[in-house]
């Protein structure tokens, strides 16, 4: 999942909106001041973004200018009113805990993913479970247990945590799961306890 923050600017290619006149007498009456912009943050997963980034890739402007405008002309298409929320499609239901605790296959021993929180890195004193390599910062992901889900997530590490093959920040752990930090390979099993 990717945190993108907005506003940022927009791309020289497309025309600029008209700036306000500037005053130099005083401060400006109520009504004509301008609130400040402040930046704003989203969450989306990564194929959600690698589709973004294409589109705004065939249409030469930056990502952060085509989700803005998206979403501009969406709340622009849906009229504020009672009736447009009778129309919006139930929320989903939240993804069902697994049953099972998940363990790592390494190195031929299993390693259960134990606690609220299990840190895989190259330190012995803060890792879980320790992956001796340079290729392998000292906290290099963390496994977070949300209820019976396991979320794996990137700590800012310098080469990355790849999940079935692909370059990931946050993942949900299924069992069956192959997980590449550095030369190593992890496999997510159901623990058989």
């Amino acid at each position: 999942m990717l945190h993108v923050s907005y506003p940022r600017s927009r791309p020289t290619s497309l025309p600029q909106p008209p700036r306000p006149p500037r005053r130099s007498t005083g401060p400006a009456p109520e009504s004509t001041r301008i609130p400040a912009r402040r930046t704003r943050t989203f969450a989306c997963e990564d194929d959600v973004w690698n589709r973004l980034e294409a589109r705004a890739r065939t249409l030469e402007c930056s990502v952060d200018w085509l989700v803005r405008e998206a979403l501009k002309r969406l709340l622009e298409s849906v009229p504020p009113s009672e009736s447009a929320k009778e129309k919006l499609p139930a929320p989903l239901a939240p993804p069902r805990p697994l049953a099972a605790t998940l363990v790592f296959l390494f190195g031929g021993k299993a390693t259960p993913i134990v606690g609220d929180r299990f840190v895989l890195g190259r330190s012995g004193r803060s890792a879980d479970l320790v992956l001796r390599d340079p290729a392998v910062s000292r906290q290099h992901a963390i496994v977070e247990r949300h209820g019976g889900i396991h979320v794996l997530a990137d700590m800012a590490s310098a080469n990355g945590v790849i999940v079935n093959r692909r370059r990931v920040a946050r993942a949900v752990l299924h069992p069956g799961d192959v997980v590449e930090i550095g030369p190593f390979s992890l496999v997510v099993e159901a623990s058989s306890g």
